[in-house]
C-alpha cells in the first residue's frame, strides 16, 4: 500500500497540474471576477486534495478487502476515477453554486408544465419579493440552457434545494441543545 506521504504528493501534483491548467482561463471565460474565481480555485483544490487523498485510501483499502492486490487493471483505474471525479462534484457544485450565487432555473418541457410557477411569482411579488423568481420565455431559457426540449422557465435569483429530513433533524437537535423539551405527535399551538 502506498505510503501517507506519496498519497499527499499525488493529490498536491493532481491539483497543482489542475490550478496551472485551469486557472490562464479563469474567471474571464466564465464571467466571474479574477477575486472570486481564486477564492474558487482555492477552496475547490484544497476541497479536492483532501477527497482525492480520501479517495485513494478508501479505493486501496477496498482494493485489498476485496481482490487481496492494490495491483489495478486498466478497466479497474477508469472505474476509479469515475468514481472520485463524481464524488468531487457532489462536493465541489453546491460549495460553487452558494459561493457565486448561482440561480436555480426551472424549466418546462410539456404544455401542462408551462407557467407552472406563476403562482409563485404573483405570491413574491404580493409580498415585495417580486425580483426574486421570474419567468422565462422559451428564447431567455434556450440562452441559459441550450435544449430545445425546454419551451419556458423561471429563474429564482438565490435559491437552494433543502433536504427535508436533515432540516428536521438539524432543527431538532438545535432545539435540544438550548434545552427545548420535545414531545413527539404533539400539536404545537404557538410560538413564544
Amino acid at each position: 500500500m502506498r505510503t501517507t506521504g506519496d498519497r499527499l504528493r499525488h493529490a498536491a501534483l493532481f491539483e497543482v497540474t489542475a490550478l496551472v491548467i485551469i486557472a490562464p482561463a479563469g474567471g474571464g471565460n466564465f464571467g466571474i471576477s479574477v477575486g472570486h474565481f481564486k477564492v474558487v480555485a482555492v477552496v475547490s483544490t484544497s476541497i479536492a486534495r483532501l477527497w482525492t487523498y480520501a479517495d485513494n485510501l478508501w479505493f486501496d483499502l477496498a482494493m485489498l478487502r476485496l481482490r487481496l492486490s492494490r495491483r489495478k487493471t486498466l478497466p479497474i483505474r477508469v472505474l476509479h476515477a469515475l468514481v472520485c471525479e463524481a464524488g468531487l462534484l457532489c462536493l465541489l457544485v453546491p460549495f460553487i453554486a452558494w459561493y457565486l450565487a448561482v440561480p436555480q432555473v426551472d424549466v418546462s418541457t410539456a404544455k401542462a408544465q408551462d407557467g407552472s410557477w406563476n403562482d409563485e411569482i404573483e405570491g413574491l411579488r404580493a409580498l415585495g419579493h417580486g425580483e426574486e423568481y421570474s419567468a422565462l420565455t422559451a428564447a431567455q431559457v434556450q440562452q441559459v440552457c441550450g435544449s430545445p426540449a425546454f419551451r419556458g422557465g423561471a429563474v429564482a435569483r438565490t435559491a437552494a434545494t433543502v433536504q427535508p429530513a436533515r432540516l428536521a433533524f438539524g432543527l431538532r437537535a438545535a432545539l435540544l441543545r438550548r434545552g427545548v423539551r420535545i414531545h413527539e405527535a404533539t400539536e404545537a399551538l404557538g410560538v413564544e
